[in-house]
């Protein structure tokens, strides 16, 4: 699903930081994990690339996968169902991220 069977043979020292990135997630996803917690789960990657991991998201989601992201895009935050903010060590739900 993340295109990243090429890289099976690869020295992780010569992956890039995309392909790092995309070789976490398949170790985080493997497992079929209840939670994932992820910090920029999409930070190091192009935007093709970030579109279909995102649509991996939503389909494991659906699967009773739950997600908790650190973000800060705009493009991951329109698939998140709830959205808080930490502002002044308090956590704030709040609907709009593009507001901030």
């Amino acid at each position: 699903m993340l295109d990243i069977s090429q890289l099976l043979s690869e020295n992780p020292s010569y992956l890039s930081g995309g392909e790092k990135q995309r070789v976490g997630i398949a170790r985080a996803l493997i497992t079929d994990p209840k939670l994932i917690l992820a910090d920029e789960p999409t930070g190091s990657l192009d935007s093709e690339t970030e579109l279909m991991v995102l649509d991996i998201f939503q389909r494991i989601e659906w699967n009773n996968t739950s997600f908790v992201m650190v973000i800060h895009n705009a493009s991951v935050a329109n698939i998140c169902d709830e959205l808080y903010m930490l502002k002044d060590r308090k956590l704030e739900n709040f609907q709009d991220f593009r507001n901030i």
